[in-house]
């Protein structure tokens, strides 16, 4: 979970969610999403353990709205999970990196 925190922090300080230097340690790769999913922004997949603890951490990073989203998250690699999450995210459905939930 440490490694999620500071992959969040960094991505609120970063221009360019895949190449910016800070966030190498994740090794940070282009996650391949449905057509419809693409025009909603810059699709990443960061590794947040080493070898031994695979966890997988996806974002979408929307240029126009100046915004990154953390759409899927699991505890292991595994593909099929993080397909489904994708699948279902929606924009509007999900919390902006950086600023507070709403009250219930």
């Amino acid at each position: 979970m440490d490694s999620l925190k500071r992959l969040v922090t960094k991505l609120q300080e970063c221009k360019d969610p895949r190449r910016d230097p800070d966030l190498q340690l994740w090794r940070p790769t282009r996650w391949d999403v449905p057509r419809q999913l693409e025009t909603l922004g810059k699709w990443v997949e960061y590794r947040l353990g080493d070898l031994e603890n695979r966890a997988r951490a996806i974002i979408c990073f929307d240029e126009s709205e100046d915004a990154i989203y953390l759409v899927a998250r699991t505890a292991i690699h595994d593909h099929t999970s993080l397909r489904e999450l994708v699948a279902r995210f929606k924009t509007k459905s999900v919390l902006r990196l950086g600023t507070t939930p709403p009250s219930a």
